[in-house]
């Protein structure tokens, strides 16, 4: 290798964190750094990852997202908001070091199951983010009445978002809806509004 890679790990699970460090210091051309400011790639959970991108624009580390968050939002979120790579949980020690060698080098890197949840999104029709604020409150249990109120619309408008959400999630109801949307991580982080 001609380069050496330092790899900064900032991971709010000590388990991984100490797992990826010991992993990633018998690696050739690898070095384990213990300060940000001096690291070419970044190991971070999800949360760490977007709150360390957001305070650095743009950032001169590459990021790789090391998380069990498989959402399509999610990763489609990450990567937007400047991950330069997205692991899940599960990877092998192969993909810890080809991800932070291809990051290192300014490419992106996504798993195996990452870039499949990528691809499986491409193919539908996605909600517009109206139908997305809908869903959440629906998915709270609010009825069309109070998603009317909270919203700010027409009782008539939430039923045409509803109707337009089960079409597109291909959905028979208001529940199968909110199944699917979890599954495919459509409604974010878990949700945290108040009914």
């Amino acid at each position: 290798m001609h380069e050496t890679i330092r790899v900064w790990i900032r991971h709010a699970d000590p388990l991984i964190a100490v797992g990826a460090a010991a992993a990633l210091a018998g690696q050739p051309g690898l070095f384990v750094v213990t300060a940000g400011t001096q690291a070419d790639v970044l190991i971070a959970d999800y949360d760490g990852a977007l709150g360390w991108l957001a305070q650095r624009s743009p950032p001169r580390t590459g990021v790789l997202v090391l998380s069990w968050r498989d959402g399509e939002c999610e990763i489609r979120h990450a990567l937007q908001r400047g991950a330069r790579g997205y692991l899940l949980g599960h990877c092998g020690l192969d993909e810890l070091v080809a991800a932070v060698r291809g990051v290192a080098s300014g490419r992106r890197h996504l798993c195996a199951g990452a870039a499949q949840r990528l691809a499986r999104s491409l193919t539908r029709t996605p909600l517009t983010p109206r139908e997305t604020e809908v869903l959440r409150l629906m998915a709270l249990g609010l009825p069309n009445k109070r998603i009317a109120s909270r919203l700010a619309i027409a009782l008539g408008t939430v039923k045409a978002h509803i109707q337009a959400i089960l079409a597109k999630l291909e959905a028979r109801s208001r529940t199968e809806a909110t199944v699917i949307a979890e599954q495919r991580g459509l409604l974010g982080p878990r949700l945290a509004l108040a009914a």
